[in-house]
C-alpha cells in the first residue's frame, strides 16, 4: 500500500522523540513536508546568555525595533544545511532565553542564515532592558546573538 502526503495549508503535526546524543539529551523533531518528512536532532536546553561563538559573523538591521519596521538578522558561520534553533532574549523582561518558534529552519549551503522578524512577533518594552535575537546551530553548537534597542512607544 502506497502512502501519499496530501498538500494542506493546515499541516501542523510535529513529532518529537527523545534521543540520546552522547551525554546530552537531544530531541528528534520531524516536520511533514510536501516532499516527505524531514527530521533533525536538537540538543535540549537553551543558551544561558547572548553571545557570539568564535568564527560567527552577525548583523542586525535596523538596530532599533519600532512598531513599523522589521528586523533582519543575517548570520554567517554555521555548518552547511545545519538545523537551527531561534531564541528571543529578555522578552517580557525575563532576563533569559525563550524559544522563538518550533518552526524548522536550516542554514543554506554556505552556512548562512537570514531571519526576518516582524514587529508583531518581537514584543518588547524599552524598560525591560537589552533584548537580543539568538540562533544556535544544531550540529555545531555555535551561538550567534544580536542585541537591538526598542523605540519608546513602539
Amino acid at each position: 500500500m502506497k502512502r501519499r502526503l496530501l498538500a494542506s495549508a493546515a499541516i501542523t503535526a510535529l513529532l518529537v522523540t527523545p534521543v540520546s546524543a552522547g551525554t546530552a539529551q537531544a530531541a528528534r523533531v520531524c516536520v511533514p513536508l510536501l516532499t516527505g518528512t524531514e527530521c533533525v536532532e536538537f540538543l535540549e536546553g537553551r543558551p544561558e546568555e547572548p553571545g557570539l561563538s568564535k568564527g560567527m559573523k552577525i548583523n542586525i538591521s535596523p538596530q532599533e525595533l519600532t512598531s513599523a519596521n522589521e528586523l533582519t538578522v543575517t548570520i554567517r558561520g554555521f555548518k552547511p544545511n545545519e538545523g537551527l534553533r531561534r531564541f528571543n532574549y529578555n522578552i517580557f523582561g525575563q532576563g533569559r532565553m525563550n524559544e522563538y518558534s518550533m518552526e524548522f529552519r536550516r542554514a543554506d549551503k554556505q552556512g548562512n542564515f537570514t531571519w526576518v522578524v516582524a514587529p508583531s512577533t518581537a514584543i518588547y518594552e524599552p524598560s525591560w532592558g537589552s533584548p537580543a535575537l539568538c540562533v544556535v546551530g544544531q550540529r555545531s553548537g555555535k551561538l550567534a546573538c544580536a542585541y537591538f534597542t526598542v523605540a519608546p512607544g513602539s
